[in-house]
């Protein structure tokens, strides 16, 4: 076979090269320099290239070999998946049996990923600049009989750091005097910790005129909510009520 129809080859079996280089491409030399630029453009960014993903779930994929020392929690996540989709790792877990590694993100609704093909997969343990930082999550309330419409809850992950901000901007009908809304990630296991941010309240129909906190402990899956500092709770377990506005910043 002769030299161009080899690397002809080797463009169609090897991922993105075919993004960088031409179907009339000659000389190694100028495929190496394609394939350099491409990849020296992502690792430039802050771009790691992975092996081939396989789609497992809207928040899962598998890796082939193990790779669970590169894919901790808070690493960022990049693929082409329909349009291009972005995330956090929440943990993952390798199989001897099947010599893989499963991944599961941090579950979100700003990108979801689809049934099908997984290409152009890559992590970073840096802030690459096209990376959105701010997600969205959907949390589950108790303390609501009708949550509030229209409710603005986003995070992101800096390291082993979450902060998360919660707006409501419309009342949600208040049926306890507690509040509670599951977070984006858990809690660090701390003995005794506790992180607690400020909130502003709707209760009983009128805007209090204290601050309020929010709080999760450690191992802690839901943000709990207090009218005060000093207190869990204390809402009217009738009438309206929201969050305002609220910000936590805790450790995972």
């Amino acid at each position: 076979m002769s030299y161009p129809n080899e690397i002809d080859l080797f463009v169609a079996k090897v991922d993105n090269f075919d993004d960088v280089m031409a179907a009339d491409i000659n000389e190694l030399q100028t495929s190496i320099m394609a394939s350099q630029a491409y990849f020296g453009t992502q690792i430039q960014f802050g771009w790691l290239p992975l092996p081939t993903c396989t789609y497992v779930s809207p928040t899962s994929f598998t890796l082939p070999g193990n790779l669970t020392s590169f894919l901790k929690i808070g690493t960022r996540f990049r693929c082409e998946n329909g349009p291009r989709k972005y995330g956090y790792v929440l943990n993952n877990l390798y199989s001897i049996d099947l010599n893989r590694t499963t991944v599961n993100l941090v579950p979100n609704t700003s990108y979801v990923l689809a049934a099908g093909g997984i290409t152009g997969a890559y992590i970073s343990y840096a802030n690459p600049p096209d990376f959105p930082d701010w997600l969205s999550w959907a949390p589950t309330f108790t303390g609501y009989s009708s949550a509030p419409t229209g409710g603005v809850y986003r995070f992101k992950v800096d390291g082993r750091q979450v902060t998360a901000v919660i707006c409501e901007p419309n009342n949600g009908t208040s049926n306890l005097s507690s509040l509670t809304m599951t977070s984006p990630l858990t809690a660090a296991t701390i003995t005794n910790a506790l992180w607690m941010g400020a909130a502003a309240f709707m209760d009983n129909g009128g805007a209090l005129t204290n601050w309020g906190n929010v709080r999760i402990s450690t191992v802690g899956s839901s943000f709990v909510f207090g009218i005060n500092p000093s207190v869990i709770g204390g809402f009217t377990s009738s009438g309206y009520k929201r969050v305002i506005e609220a910000q936590i910043v805790y450790e995972i």
